[in-house]
């Protein structure tokens, strides 16, 4: 409402309009980039098929550590802590038990064991379990590989009723009623995705080998969770967000693109240059190994929304122009002579605005900015190289017969 009224207000000038005389160098550029549609558009496309595959590499990243600027406090504090103390990422595995399965003892003797066989992992720098908070003559015999006695089973039993409470108060062992969970905390050093995996993968292993050589009853469930997990399963939802988001916008885009243009061909054509920057940018990190955060992860269906506005008016004037006895060229000249400078105008603007976020200290946010900066750039470069090279060829003689 308010820009009709400006624009009442304030009317452009009546001989206004976008010639040959307007920025002549960008348009000349743009239209001599046209007449080598035949190797400009296989070359872009191509180009844009090969950044794409970079695609099947691109990773993701949530660690909190990465939201700070490298040199902050809390960043040197952190690497103190894991230096000196130990690290600071955690991965439980928990150890699940019927509460008619077997003795608390039995239980205590497994766990030991199990933190015993996980400690020896590669990059496992540290454990801990109900183990660390009892007497180790409780549970010795887990150490010998036997607990045989009914005896001592019994004592071990009766003593560590009597410290069960301590157990659940420390957050080592949960009571449900019927089952009971038993942690082991393992602390770790550079943990990824796939050493995340093989651990999972290797937890039950683990447990039935010690439950067999303690000859103990193996728990009811074992899995794993902890802070490692949670990050690691953020990552993979972040992609996989990414990845609906992206199609999603797409569809939507080019269902809405079709039924503007009347035709699913135009419709399809016009999406061509809005998935060029996606490809090239995100398929381009791909490539480079830079993960994507939690602010780039916005950026895709954002950018292909801003994008499609440019694509739609260079489509819409090469139609319109397609009224008159022009040939496709002229239509393509025409076309770029009215909307090159302000496609031109409008990315730096908008460009320089989300750039701004670049020099934010918090990095998804500052990821946010100079990603869509850099994409609404690369989608400049898409309508006005690409776009272009596609209609002068043979798609755009179809597109001038489908009107």
């Amino acid at each position: 409402m308010a820009l009709p009224a400006l624009l009442q207000a304030f009317p452009p000038r009546p001989d206004w309009s976008y010639t040959a005389a307007t920025w002549p160098r960008v348009q000349r550029f743009v239209q001599r980039l046209a007449d080598w549609h035949r190797v400009t558009a296989p070359i872009s496309l191509a180009f844009m098929v090969a950044c794409g595959a970079g695609l099947v590499f691109l990773t993701t990243e949530v660690r909190p550590v990465r939201f700070l600027p490298p040199g902050s406090r809390w960043v040197r504090d952190l690497e103190w802590f894991n230096a000196a103390i130990g690290p600071f990422q955690s991965v439980d595995v928990v150890l699940a038990f019927d509460a008619a399965q077997q003795g608390i003892g039995d239980r205590a003797a497994l766990v030991q064991e199990v933190e015993s066989r996980l400690r020896g992992m590669d990059d496992v720098r540290g454990s801990s379990s109900s183990a660390t908070f009892l007497p180790e003559d409780l549970f010795g015999a887990a150490a010998r590989g036997r607990v045989r006695s009914v005896i001592r089973r019994g004592v071990i039993d009766g003593r560590l009723r009597r410290n069960r409470d301590t157990l659940v108060q420390a957050g080592m062992v949960a009571d449900a009623g019927d089952r009971e969970w038993w942690r082991v905390s393992l602390q770790v050093a550079n943990f990824t995705a796939d050493k995340e995996r093989r651990l999972r993968a290797a937890v039950p292993g683990i447990v039935t080998e010690a439950a067999a050589f303690l000859e103990v009853p193996p728990p009811a469930d074992t899995f794993c969770t902890g802070g490692v997990p949670l990050v690691i399963a953020a990552q993979g939802e972040l992609l996989d967000s990414l990845l609906e988001s992206s199609v999603t916008a797409f569809l939507t885009i080019g269902i809405v693109l079709a039924l503007f243009f009347r035709t699913i061909s135009v419709g399809l054509v016009a999406m061509v240059p809005n998935v060029f920057p996606l490809a090239i940018v995100f398929g381009g990190m791909g490539w480079l190994g830079w993960p994507l955060d939690v602010g780039g992860m916005m950026t895709a269906s954002i950018a292909m929304g801003i994008a499609v506005d440019d694509t739609v008016h260079l489509v819409s004037w090469f139609r319109r122009l397609g009224q008159g006895a022009t040939t496709v060229r002229e239509r393509v000249d025409g076309a770029l002579a009215r909307v090159a400078v302000p496609m031109i105008r409008s990315a730096v603007v908008l460009g320089l605005a989300f750039a701004v976020f670049g020099f934010c200290g918090f990095k998804p946010i500052a990821q946010f900015g100079v990603l869509l900066a850099t994409l609404l750039g690369v989608a400049l470069v898409g309508d006005l190289v690409q776009t272009p090279a596609i209609l002068s060829g043979p798609v755009g003689r179809i597109m001038s017969r489908s009107r």
